[in-house]
């Protein structure tokens, strides 16, 4: 059937098929415009720059920005809040162990700052904000709540100290895949804000 009006359309057609083979005549050129939209040959977009052989690059681009973005994401909630905990317990132990946890490392650069600035020269701020004390005996502590807020969290640490039961409000920033204090609140006053 070669002789056949079917054939002789589809010799023209885009296949290229002339009766059991294929024809080796060019293929008319294919623009791309915008979106991929095929554009009839010889027409251009004003914005070619953006289809085409572009197209794949870009979208290999964003694909890899968004993979990137995702592993960025903060760690699921229970491995966010085990590492402020484990800050929480590394203070207050010490504390128990009557001793005083090195300050290096424990407050984000804010609050060193703000208790530089409300520290009177060699005497510092005259206690420790982390159990409001300037001695520690006899002491225990238990963290009352621990309540994570997308990269913060606020965590509420009773103790005891010399028989006296007291408590403050840590405000933990994390940064850097690290938690920091951000702020201690006891009774009401700020740390950060100037107390």
């Amino acid at each position: 059937m070669c002789g056949s009006e079917t054939s002789r359309r589809r010799a023209g057609g885009s296949n290229g098929f002339v009766c059991g083979q294929f024809a080796h005549s060019p293929q008319p050129k294919t623009d791309f415009g915008p979106g991929g939209i095929v554009l009839p040959s010889g027409q251009e977009s004003d914005d070619m720059r953006f289809a085409g052989p572009f197209s794949r690059p870009v979208a290999v681009l964003l694909g890899g920005l968004l993979a990137v973005a995702a592993l960025a994401q903060p760690a699921p909630r229970g491995q966010d809040l085990a590492g402020a905990r484990a800050l929480i317990d590394r203070i207050y132990a010490t504390y128990a162990r009557d001793a005083v946890p090195d300050p290096d490392g424990l407050y984000t650069a804010e609050l060193r700052r703000s208790i530089r600035r409300q520290s009177d020269g060699d005497l510092g701020l005259g206690y420790d904000p982390l159990c409001a004390c300037q001695d520690t005996g006899d002491f225990t502590y238990r963290i009352a709540s621990l309540v994570e807020n997308r990269g913060s969290a606020t965590a509420r640490v009773d103790f005891d100290n010399f028989g006296e039961r007291h408590g403050v409000t840590l405000v933990l920033v994390l940064r850097g895949g690290r938690w920091l204090i951000g702020d201690v609140i006891d009774d009401g006053a700020s740390l950060l804000n100037g107390g």
